[in-house]
């Protein structure tokens, strides 16, 4: 999907943003912080499901280095999770 294609602008940008004002009227934030996930993966799945398992696959890696460097100061944890993202980054422009 492009941003300037005619389904972005007549249901995925309205139906993104009125959902996510409307979760957001909510006591909780969750909702709307899932919403955005599920806009995200019909955003990039859209034009090709391959880019969805590209999606899934750094946000599971993000998730785990987070844990492996949890409680690290800033400085050393920047380094590898910075480097595993270059390197996902250069594998999918050779792909």
């Amino acid at each position: 999907m492009l941003f300037n294609s005619v389904i972005f602008i007549t249901i995925f940008l309205p139906l993104g943003l009125f959902g996510w004002f409307l979760l957001q009227k909510l006591e909780n934030p969750f909702p709307a912080k899932l919403f955005l996930v599920g806009m995200s993966f019909w955003f990039y799945g859209y034009y090709n499901v391959f880019y969805l398992w590209i999606l899934l696959a750094s946000l599971a890696g993000n998730y785990f280095v987070s844990l492996l460097l949890a409680g690290r100061p800033a400085r050393t944890a920047k380094g590898p999770g910075g480097l595993r993202d270059s390197g996902e980054s250069g594998a999918f422009v050779l792909l």
